[in-house]
């Protein structure tokens, strides 16, 4: 069986563009269609998990109300479906409110764009099957002029004429919310995907469709036994492709639940977002003596996709990218193009008999084309012209050209023209996600067109620059920039923290979070969990849809800290109501940290049971490495389970886990997985000093010490402060005194004013083996400067000492009084 084949969103789009400059040279019918589902209509209409939500809570009190026999997201739909709406026309009714005053979302928008055709010779497909019931995509294409066939009955199958691939056709399988039989339960589906031997139907139109073209899936997460999984089932049953079918998925973790006769097919290629794959933003981690979490980056730049994510939209304008369409008519000549779409509805001759123009529209173009002539011969200032290169550049998806655009904002503009180029900026910078370079231009840029000095700030002002400085603070972090992110963080705290508008509120929100992640990377921990205990004593208005990330961002980050500082409990907690929350839409990378985190504190707790059962379920579900987003976080929960076994004793069992983890990331470049290795390394050390193979552990400490590269060393200070601690340790306890001693100090002069918590337990414990080390030397005076020095750590650090350390101070004071006698 062929593992699943993946590709990245950039290689989609040139295999794609190839294939149809082929077919365009050959003078072939397009090699390709769409089939999009509920993806491409988000937000505007809320996805099936947001639907159940909705039929749960309006299901309450109903008589029946159980939980569906099947887990399925389509009968679990269904179920939930049918209990709020039992009545097909309550169905009908409820998809007609939710669809038929909203705005058109900026996916079909850009597929509209795409099926235009303006051009014959960068032509993409003229074809869509789309599960969704409402009628974006036909607005959409009727907005930008395009004239569009629609299908959305069995009876008006006859209509799609297949060989015809100059005229745009629309087919919604499971019709649309304007008709009384729309599909909506499982039964309905299930019956809408029957092929019928006597009579055109969507299925038979679908499975004439895959017999020469390939779908371009993109916002369908596939629910077996509809009508597009059944015919794709047909399809692909022993035979292969034309083309390859191109699956682009919204996260990773959707190729999980397709079924093995779709993923391991030969023709079908999956594409994620690879940007940052297995890769999060660097961060100056540490192990410390006693294993904690490892900590990785899991805030978002405001408004934008996590890097593992791909929505609709972001597809569709990599297409456009690939294929260089040009913009739509309607923007590029407004006026002109109103003309002459009435033009096309007039007598073709203009002597005509009264009454043949009954409205007289060819007065009305008329004054049209005389504005339009009006508006031509008006000069354009610097700041009108400037606007209008940047809505070019957003309308193609050229975003890079923006950031060189952004540089040249004139001082001087209007209120709307300042407004205008600030939504202008800010869907550049979301557009942008893989150039974080541009990115910050394009967010300095925006900083700089502010309010003139003698009016109040408008809301669209504060909600761009809040933005902006939301996402200078991510861009920062990911660099591990933490001066700056922590700069552009307070920057958007001080600034916005008391706005009441909503968007400037969750900016705000996000950069306080940001800020608990920041903190951490310089080892300001109690900082770090005062700013996640704001976010948590905060009322912000967050959306519904991101509430459940939103809260496990929180969780990991306040666990991160908590581990740090040895407080356990409240984590616990939090990670427990947010890992409670349904998680359909929450990144699968995420859910898998916050448990990675629930079972190093849970450790920490002395709840070994509890933690080793997450540990093993880890295991279990991120044991497909092939896929990069999962084989991150398997060597994490691998060396996890070490160090669990570690530190109940079970050395024997962990020792050669640790082993192979060592000779497995020795090579990696990618620092997280260097953090790892390092603290691979640092387990080994502990469990041969705990075995008094001394001379292994001092091998392995400067195995370390030499693999840090110099101009690194402030990423991984905490590894290697350990490494000498414990080679320290390790030569005293060989009775290599001196050398000790050497080591010891080194760790002491480079490495001995460190601020964060998990490192004063080390530091306290090197000035009593400094000490032990100068009394078997028998430099008394040296000896007692060290074990003062401890216990006065001890008493500055710990007001109340662990026991362990509290016998060492105590000991240490006796040796104190002996000297001095």
């Amino acid at each position: 069986m062929t593992e699943p084949q993946i590709l990245s969103l950039d290689e989609a789009a040139f295999e794609i563009h190839q294939a149809c400059l082929a077919s365009i040279e050959n003078g072939e019918s397009p090699p390709f269609f769409f089939i999009t589902g509920a993806g491409i209509s988000h937000p505007p209409i809320p996805l099936a998990r947001q639907i159940i939500e909705h039929c749960k809570d309006k299901a309450k009190g109903h008589p029946a109300l159980a939980s569906p026999q099947s887990q399925s997201p389509l009968n679990e739909y269904s179920y939930w479906f049918s209990l709020a709406y039992p009545h097909p026309q309550q169905r009908t009714q409820y998809f007609e409110k939710l669809i038929s005053n909203e705005y058109i979302s900026a996916a079909n928008l850009r597929l509209a764009h795409l099926l235009l055709n303006e051009d014959p010779a960068k032509r993409l497909t003229n074809l869509v099957f789309t599960l969704n019931f409402d009628n974006f995509l036909s607005r959409a294409l009727t907005t930008f002029g395009k004239h569009h066939v629609v299908c959305d009955h069995p009876q008006t199958t006859a209509r799609i004429n297949l060989n015809d691939w100059r005229t745009t056709q629309v087919v919604h399988v499971h019709g649309s919310y304007n008709f009384y039989d729309c599909r909506n339960l499982a039964s309905e589906i299930a019956n809408a995907a029957v092929l019928s031997p006597t009579s055109q139907s969507m299925p038979s139109l679908l499975d004439a469709a895959l017999r020469n073209r390939a779908p371009l899936v993109v916002g369908y997460s596939g629910w077996e036994g509809d009508i597009v999984m059944s015919a794709l089932k047909r399809r692909l049953d022993g035979q292969t492709l034309p083309f390859n079918l191109y699956w682009f998925c919204f996260s990773p973790s959707n190729i999980d639940t397709l079924p093995a006769w779709l993923k391991h097919h030969e023709n079908i290629r999956f594409v994620i977002n690879k940007n940052s794959q297995a890769t999060p933003s660097a961060q100056p981690l540490s192990e410390g003596v006693a294993g904690t979490i490892t900590p990785v980056s899991t805030t978002l730049a405001p408004g934008a996709a996590p890097k593992n994510q791909l929505p609709a939209h972001m597809v569709f304008e990599r297409l456009s990218q690939a294929f260089s369409f040009p913009a739509p008519g309607i923007s590029l000549d407004p006026l002109e193009f109103i003309a002459r779409q009435m033009e096309k509805n007039l007598p073709k001759e203009t002597n005509l008999p009264d009454g043949e123009d009954l409205y007289q529209f060819r007065a009305v173009v008329s004054e049209i084309r005389a504005a339009r002539a009006v508006l031509l011969e008006r000069p354009k200032g610097q700041a009108a012209q400037l606007l209008e290169e940047m809505r070019e550049a957003i309308r193609t998806s050229q975003f890079e050209a923006i950031a060189l655009l952004a540089e040249k904002a004139p001082a001087e503009m209007s209120t709307q023209q300042r407004l205008e180029a600030l939504s202008l900026l800010c869907a550049a910078v979301e557009g942008l996600e893989d150039n974080p370079s541009a990115q910050l231009s394009i967010c300095n840029a925006i900083l700089k067109i502010n309010a003139p000095s003698d009016t109040p700030l408008d809301d669209g002002v504060s909600i761009a620059h809040s933005f902006a400085l939301a996402s200078k603070a991510q861009l920062h972090h990911g660099r591990a920039e933490f001066k700056e992110a922590l700069a552009a963080e307070d920057d958007c705290i001080s600034q916005f923290g008391a706005s009441a508008v909503p968007k400037v509120k969750k900016h705000v929100a996000q950069a306080i979070i940001l800020r608990g992640f920041t903190l951490q990377g310089v080892d300001r921990a109690e900082d770090s969990l005062q700013a996640f205990e704001t976010v948590l004593s905060t009322e912000f208005e967050i959306e519904s849809e991101i509430w459940p990330e939103f809260t496990l961002y929180i969780a990991i980050g306040y666990a991160e800290t908590s581990a740090q500082l040895q407080r356990p409990d409240k984590a616990i907690q939090l990670l427990n109501a947010a890992l409670s929350h349904p998680l359909d839409l929450v990144s699968a990378e995420f859910v898998i940290q916050a448990l990675n985190a629930k079972a190093v504190l849970l450790r920490m707790m002395g709840r070994h049971q509890e933690a080793e059962k997450i540990i093993i379920q880890l295991l279990k579900e991120t044991a497909d490495t092939s896929k990069s987003e999962l084989a991150f976080w398997h060597t994490i929960t691998r060396y996890s389970r070490a160090t669990h076994l570690r530190e109940t004793g079970s050395l024997d069992a962990a020792l050669p886990m640790l082993q192979d983890l060592r000779l497995e990331l020795q090579g990696s470049e990618i620092f997280n997985l260097r953090v790892v290795y390092f603290q691979t390394l640092i387990s080994l050390c502990l469990i041969y000093a705990q075995t008094n193979q001394h001379e292994l552990a001092i091998a392995t400490s400067d195995t370390i010490l030499l693999q840090i590269p110099a101009d690194q060393a402030h990423r991984y200070r905490s590894f290697q402060a350990t490494a000498m601690f414990l080679r320290g340790v390790s030569l005293q306890l060989l009775g290599r005194n001196e050398e000790a001693v050497t080591s010891l100090e080194a760790m002491f002069t480079h490495h001995g004013t460190a601020r964060d918590s998990r490192d004063w337990d080390r530091i306290a414990r090197a000035y009593f083996c400094l000490g032990d080390c100068q009394m078997r030397l028998q430099n008394g005076d040296a000896a007692r400067e060290a074990y003062q020095a401890g216990v006065s750590y001890i008493e500055t650090h710990f007001p109340e000492a662990p026991p362990d350390l509290a016998a060492i101070r105590d000991k240490a004071r006796s040796l104190l009084n002996l000297i001095s006698r």
